[in-house]
């Protein structure tokens, strides 16, 4: 699994690997701790998997400003395996990836657009979450001068 983590960037980007492995696997809904069955062990799997690539390669999910990737990840993993320490830490990895943004967010400069990616197959991969629309950024406080 790792050879595969730390490889696929020569053929594949993230969101095509993630849109693939959702559109193959789906949402695993969380189960009971006593089945053993097949769900399971694709809830089991799928924790394995995404746990290793956000453990071992934190920067290849370092896509400002919305980080899509990441945020896809910590939706599935909400849904699919919600109190888990992996939920916990994929919170952690958000956070402490948009916290590294902040400085950034001050300057006049506009964010660069991010790169548009194909998922395999070129279809479109199935929606964890209903899409938003992005909420209107507050306007500055202006400041009286006397």
């Amino acid at each position: 699994m790792n050879t595969f983590l730390g490889s696929y960037r020569t053929f594949a980007t993230a969101q095509q690997v993630l849109d693939h492995l959702f559109r193959r696997y789906g949402c695993v809904l969380p189960v009971t701790e006593d089945d053993e069955g097949p769900l399971h062990q694709l809830k089991e799997t799928m924790a394995s998997i995404l746990g290793s690539w956000m453990f071992h390669y934190p920067d290849y999910f370092h896509q400002p400003p919305e980080f899509p990737c990441l945020k896809t990840v910590v939706a599935y993993i909400e849904l699919s395996i919600p109190g888990s320490d992996l939920e916990r830490q994929s919170h952690l990895l958000l956070a402490q990836l948009e916290q590294l943004e902040l400085p950034e967010a001050d300057s006049d400069a506009p964010a660069p657009e991010p790169a548009g990616e194909t998922p395999l197959g070129g279809e479109p991969a199935p929606a964890l979450l209903p899409a938003t629309a992005p909420e209107p950024e507050p306007e500055p406080e202006q400041r009286n001068v006397l």
